[in-house]
């Protein structure tokens, strides 16, 4: 879970691109051994990303490369009964989940067109454990791009049915509402209209609640 040094990064980034135009070359391999293998790079390459911050190095534009790929990668698939019952919060290693934590990271350095894209794909996936982790990392592009944060925060707000990618909603909102006060309780009351369930016990509940409670107390906020 810590930041790999430089050092670590710039001596696996052979083995990675390595690994990387293997499997773009062997596409008539076995299936099911390829999504293997493009789970492991896809791991490996969002614990890379946190060590890169220069958008213009090469480890950088190969973590680019690849979380751009996984984020358009069949795995994980959705499954109408399990994904009715996600209840907490809880992932397996899979190419769109790598990216869905990768990618807000890499637009929060470089907010280019492709990037935000994928993570504006992410945001709408069918699978809720991809949404609950671009959600959570959501933030991450709230300064660099403004305006596509908040049309996917609203999105969000007015949208989405799960309660672990709602929870990971007010997390990200959390971390902006210091500087975006009001933004974010535009998004807060449109939640607050279409989800909130008083007799509910649950962990978006909480995090929903402290919020307002927050905005009450240290801030006085009139909503």
């Amino acid at each position: 879970n810590k930041v790999p040094t430089v050092e670590s990064i710039k001596s696996i980034l052979p083995v990675a691109e390595e690994a990387c135009n293997s499997f773009n070359r062997n596409t008539d391999a076995d299936k099911a051994v390829l999504n293997s293998a493009w789970s492991k790079l896809a791991s490996c390459v969002e614990r890379m990303r946190r060590g890169v911050t220069d958008p213009e190095s090469k480890e950088f534009q190969f973590c680019r490369q690849v979380l751009l790929l996984c984020a358009k990668h069949e795995l994980p698939k959705p499954d109408p009964e399990r994904d009715s019952n996600y209840n907490s919060p809880s992932w397996s290693p899979a190419p769109r989940h790598e990216a869905s934590q990768g990618l807000p990271w890499l637009a929060a350095h470089k907010p280019d067109t492709k990037i935000i894209e994928a993570v504006d794909s992410l945001v709408h996936d069918k699978v809720p454990s991809v949404r609950f982790l671009v959600t959570r990392e959501l933030f991450r592009i709230s300064v660099v791009s403004p305006e596509i944060f908040w049309n996917l925060a609203e999105y969000l707000s007015k949208h989405e049915t799960n309660r672990v990618v709602q929870n990971a909603l007010c997390h990200t909102l959390g971390r902006v509402v210091a500087r975006a006060e009001a933004k974010t309780t535009e998004v807060l009351d449109k939640l607050y209209k279409r989800a909130i369930s008083p007799d509910e016990d649950s962990d978006f509940l909480d995090s929903f609640v402290r919020l307002v409670m927050w905005l009450a107390l240290a801030r006085q906020n009139t909503w």
